[in-house]
């Protein structure tokens, strides 16, 4: 990934499960920004309307609650979505056979 960003990295690798193994939807499991943010990335409307969200309400809170938020969080967003796009095969099969879908976070 090109940029040194541990919960871009984090929700890169909730996004590649949620679309490997939960229909492209986060895991109910997650954390509230986790959810929020792997929504915001995947453009699921559906998830954030279930969680009473807005994507403007949800863009709050995920960067709300980040320590160190990027001052374009929609150019955030646009890299993270580059990344799972530009993913190779091997990192995409390796989405299938993560747990990230049982772990259990507060929110």
């Amino acid at each position: 990934m090109a940029w040194d960003d541990e919960f871009a990295e984090d929700v890169l690798r909730r996004c590649r499960w949620a679309q490997a193994n939960n229909d492209g939807h986060p895991s109910g499991a997650w954390s509230t920004g986790e959810q929020l943010a792997v929504a915001l990335v995947l453009r699921d409307r559906e998830h954030l309307a279930a969680m009473d969200y807005t994507p403007t309400q949800a863009a709050q809170r995920v960067l709300g609650g980040m320590y160190n938020p990027p001052a374009d969080f929609n150019a955030w967003l646009t890299g993270i979505r580059t990344a799972l796009a530009t993913l190779p095969a091997a990192a995409r099969e390796c989405a299938d056979h993560d747990d990230l879908g049982d772990e259990a976070v507060g929110g």
